[in-house]
């Protein structure tokens, strides 16, 4: 639960420059002059009634006598901030926006990480479909280029033994006289020839 007395945005106006001055902590326990207000000068240098700086509460409508217990009022507040004596409301706030840059800058910081944590994540699962599938490839071509060269074999072998068979019936013809060696010519074909003595 927050209190106005020990909070950081419960201020007085000081009359000359309008500006929000910090309650002490004598004007927060009693209403206490501020020490100028206390000096006898006939012109009070604050207004009477004080303010919230963060306009959650109008003391305004509340009567001197029940300042008091406003200050002392346990209530719900967002915008409560522990007071720390010496710093004005204005010094107040620029902490709260300070410290609410921090949670932001934090939390997109956070954010950042975690969607660059994501992008690695969906990179290296990528990547490790794309490895899988060009090993899937990769498995296929060899699959294939084994079948090739297994097919490529059995039609040399085929080959070389027709090969075979061909010049064995070839040879096997020409031993039984079916057909003439062609390497060998017939003597009666081929003339001789006499060498005749030079004189």
């Amino acid at each position: 639960m927050a209190r106005c007395a020990n909070c950081g945005f419960l201020a007085i106006i000081r009359v000359s420059d309008r500006e929000q001055v910090g309650a002490g902590l004598a004007y927060r326990d009693r209403l206490a002059n501020p020490p100028d207000r206390a000096s006898g000068n006939r012109y009070s240098m604050y207004e009477d009634s004080p303010l919230c700086a963060e306009g959650v509460i109008d003391f305004s409508v509340v009567g001197q006598a029940s300042l008091i217990h406003e200050f002392q009022k346990d209530r719900d507040c967002d915008n409560y901030r522990q007071w720390v004596p010496g710093l004005s409301p204005k010094d107040h706030r620029a902490r709260v926006d300070r410290d609410l840059r921090i949670k932001f800058e934090a939390e997109q910081l956070k954010q950042d990480r975690e969607w660059r944590e994501t992008q690695r994540q969906e990179d290296l699962n990528w990547r490790a479909k794309a490895d899988k599938d060009a090993d899937a490839r990769h498995a296929d071509q060899m699959t294939e280029l084994r079948r090739q060269g297994r097919v490529q074999l059995w039609v040399l072998g085929f080959l070389v033994a027709a090969a075979i068979t061909f010049s064995t019936l070839v040879g096997a013809m020409i031993s039984a006289g079916w057909i003439g060696d062609p390497f060998h010519s017939s003597p009666s074909v081929v003339e001789q020839t006499t060498p005749q003595p030079t004189p």
